[in-house]
């Protein structure tokens, strides 16, 4: 299973994803309809297929255009979750992922962003979303794009600069939104270790990984809020 997903990934996106899919897999949804809310190059929503139909939006142009490229089966379009019209898509999906947006958005713009997302579940659908943890972040020593995708994305897409949250920030936008929050984890742990040490890599790299790529060090962490990304499941209410 993981063999195929972890193909065209880096170490960040696969802990990022092993995380989502992890908590997807069992989850009793209301329907099968999928959002990828600022799908970037269409990597998690390909990894989201094999779980219901995806739609996956994006702000760029360019980055949407590269995603029909290289996935095909999911549904992309362009649209900003803050500034553009969402009725389309209100209502509709039993799960809504967005996995490093809300960073992006401004602090001004956050509440209204998860909102929206809430906004686009049907009652009793779920959100998972992940976004930077500003406390280990700046603990990291400062290394380049640690964080940054591949290559191969088009040079006219870019994101905009990060507003970095805490849990207790991200916690209270969603709570905020109108969601009631789950479960709060995280993903990718000990980052500075990672870093600094070769040792410490040769050995997390020797330890045996579940179909999800994860390690045992990833299982036992994944509960708490130790890692470089917060990871968050939250439910709309059913009315």
């Amino acid at each position: 299973m993981w063999s195929h997903y972890d193909r065209g990934l880096n170490r960040h996106e696969r802990d990022r994803f092993a995380a989502i899919i992890a908590l997807v897999r069992h989850l009793e949804r209301p329907n099968k309809a999928i959002l990828d809310a600022g799908c970037g190059l269409g990597k998690l929503a390909e990894r989201l297929l094999p779980f219901g139909e995806v739609t996956a939006t994006d702000w760029s142009d360019a980055g949407v255009k590269a995603a029909c490229q290289r996935v095909a089966g999911a549904r992309f379009f362009t649209l900003d979750f803050v500034r553009d019209d969402i009725a389309p898509l209100v209502g509709r999906f039993g799960l809504v992922v967005s996995s490093e947006v809300l960073e992006h958005v401004g602090r001004d713009n956050r509440l209204t962003f998860v909102r929206n997302l809430a906004a686009c579940l049907v009652p009793g659908g779920f959100l998972v979303l992940t976004t930077p943890n500003k406390e280990v972040e700046e603990r990291l020593p400062k290394t380049p794009n640690h964080s940054s995708e591949d290559l191969s994305e088009p040079e006219s897409w870019h994101q905009p600069e990060d507003d970095l949250l805490t849990v207790g920030e991200t916690l209270k936008v969603i709570a905020e939104a109108g969601l009631r929050v789950l479960r709060c984890g995280s993903a990718t742990f000990l980052e500075h270790l990672w870093e600094r040490s070769s040792k410490f890599r040769r050995l997390r790299s020797s330890l045996a990984r579940d179909r999800l790529g994860r390690d045992p060090l990833d299982r036992l962490l994944g509960s708490t809020r130790f890692g470089l990304y917060t990871v968050v499941l939250a439910r709309r209410e059913r009315e």
